[in-house]
């Protein structure tokens, strides 16, 4: 182990005393450079100023820390926190607090503290294997694609040997507000944390205070006993850590599971549901909500959901199913939100790709108003932030999808892309894709599929100094990528310059563009009143000669009128002469 110095191998192997490792200067820089430089009203100085003069200010810096490291206390300064209540989703009633989140606003530099102490915790979780295997919140080489990948998977090899799923998803209400705290210190105690390590997270934990501020308003200092602060760099590893003997219950159950973060969810397969399959759900239903009951946590069956999720032929069987959850019933939905990504039945995941087509071509058609006073460059940004990420967020779960599926997705794309480069609908979309150095939605996703089995295979493994070869390689880049923005000060004003030429030239064609639609819509205006007049005349000339053969016509049929009438008097004298 390299940052935290312990000896405990196991849960229940505690030898001696831990403590942390005082960080070095290239510690220091390192974690300057991975965090937000975020503004904080208790800041002294600015944070981007400190990062500026940080040559200057590190050897202070680096004594606060590392007399913080190695006493075992945090500065009181470190435990104020400005609490600013941000609505959970959009939509949402703002005059409920309950749908608000309470994200804290701590100083900077507290929050490089904390960084630096978990870094070596998560080291110490890492060497030791104490993670809980199924939890993907907050870890290197884990994200809510992964989760989403393993639990899929199982459903669907589930239903491949026709089995129904049942999956629920648990709420947790306000998790990371009800944090007890002598229990996180009991659960530290037992990962190995003692001596000065735990006298420091001890210190972390106590005399904390913070004051809301929300519309320009802020309230008394409060003080906090409870609950770990979300915003912080540490609150989400210590509410893993907090939660670790979760899956032990779930396991004595039989039950599959997998976390992300304070979202649970838990699910059990079997070829057909009977009174024992419910039986058993309950049973470790129950189990969960005693445990989060004894441990200060709040179980939210109100917004707990479950689905069924198998083959079409074996769902009607199920249709009457039904659970008890702490005395509510709970029905199966149709459809259910996982982690961002909607779960259907079948898993066709046809409901998620209709959201998701919806959804975009309501910002596509925001930027469209917008887009006549956009650079290509602005436009660009605005087009990946809204649709190209929807389009890509866990795409790895459309793989093997119906081309018709995915064709609506491409849809979605191929208009993005007509937006941006001011391409007719008639036109072809392959030659604009190549030139933007877009990959079509099929190969985007064989393209994470191959991304995140490349990182299975190469990135799991760490070197001796506890740092893996991608994080070296980071490491490397980000070094590479400060000497070149060095190199790059100085042509800031040319690139400027070259953008300005940029925009006019776009302007320039966009007007010449202009010209060309308006010559052609005068050329086409002309055309039709040539055409117009040819017809006159054909008309005319046609009119001209109808009359010609009435005249023709009406003539003939007078010389055949004068023809009889001659006989009719040479028959009639004919007949007087004989009667004479």
């Amino acid at each position: 182990m390299n940052n935290l110095n312990s000896a405990a191998k196991t849960l229940a192997e505690v030898k001696r005393e831990s403590s942390f490792a005082p960080i070095t200067t290239s510690d220091l820089t390192k974690y300057f450079s991975n965090i937000k430089a975020s503004s904080c009203p208790l800041d002294p100085i600015p944070s981007p100023l400190i990062k500026t003069c940080l040559p200057c200010l590190s050897p202070l810096i680096l004594d606060i820390i590392n007399s913080s490291l190695t006493s075992g206390t945090v500065p009181p300064a470190f435990k104020l926190a400005i609490v600013t209540p941000i609505l959970k989703k959009p939509g949402l009633d703002p005059e409920d607090p309950n749908n608000f989140r309470p994200v804290s606003n701590l100083p900077f530099l507290s929050k490089i503290l904390e960084r630096s102490v978990s870094t070596q915790l998560q080291h110490h979780l890492q060497s030791n294997q104490l993670y809980e295997t199924s939890q993907s919140g907050f870890r290197t080489h884990h994200s809510t694609e992964t989760a989403l990948i393993k639990v899929t998977n199982d459903l669907l090899l589930a239903s491949d040997t026709g089995s129904l799923s049942i999956l629920v998803l648990l709420d947790l209400s306000a998790a990371f507000d009800t944090i007890d705290h002598s229990i996180l210190l009991l659960r530290l105690q037992s990962i190995g944390i003692t001596g000065t390590a735990l006298s420091w997270f001890t210190s972390y934990l106590s005399d904390r205070s913070h004051y809301i501020f929300m519309n320009n308003c802020s309230s008394n200092t409060i003080s906090v006993t409870h609950g770990v602060p979300q915003g912080s760099v540490l609150g989400p590893l210590l509410f893993t850590i907090y939660m670790l003997p979760l899956g032990h219950i779930i396991r004595q159950h039989g039950l599959q599971f997998h976390f992300y973060a304070d979202d649970s969810q838990i699910y059990l397969s079997s070829k057909s549901i009977t009174p024992t399959t419910t039986l058993t759900l309950t049973n470790c239903l129950f189990a969960i909500k005693s445990w989060m009951t004894s441990n200060f946590l709040k179980l939210n069956c109100n917004k707990s959901e479950i689905i069924i999720i198998g083959p079409k032929s074996l769902l009607p069987s199920a249709q009457n199913f039904s659970l008890t959850i702490d005395g509510s019933t709970v029905t199966p939905s149709t459809q259910i939100r996982n982690l961002g990504f909607t779960f259907d039945p079948t898993l066709s995941f046809k409901h998620h790709i209709r959201n998701i087509t919806k959804i975009a071509f309501f910002h596509l058609r925001n930027i469209a108003h917008l887009r006549p006073s956009l650079s290509v460059s602005a436009a660009e940004t605005l087009i990946h932030a809204f649709i190209t990420s929807r389009l890509d967020y866990c795409n790895s779960l459309l793989y093997g999808l119906p081309s018709t599926d995915l064709q609506k997705l491409q849809y979605v794309q191929n208009c993005a892309a007509r937006l941006l480069t001011h391409t007719r609908s008639r036109d072809h979309i392959t030659p604009v894709l190549q030139q933007l150095h877009w990959l079509p939605i099929q190969q985007r996703i064989n393209f994470k599929i191959l991304l995140i089995t490349y990182k299975a295979l190469h990135n799991q493994k760490r070197s001796p100094e506890g740092t893996t070869e991608e994080e070296q390689r980071d490491g490397d880049l980000r070094e590479r990528e400060r000497e070149r923005e060095r190199e790059l000060e100085g042509e800031t004003e040319e690139r400027t310059l070259r953008e300005n030429r940029t925009v006019k030239r776009e302007e320039k064609g966009k007007g010449e563009k202009e010209k060309r639609e308006r010559r052609g819509e005068r050329e086409k205006k002309e055309r039709k009143k040539e055409r117009k007049k040819e017809r006159k005349k054909e008309r005319k000339k046609e009119r001209e000669r109808r009359g010609e053969r009435d005249k023709e016509i009406k003539k003939r049929k007078i010389e055949k009128e004068g023809e009889k009438e001659k006989r009719e008097r040479k028959k009639e004298n004919k007949e007087g002469k004989e009667r004479k």
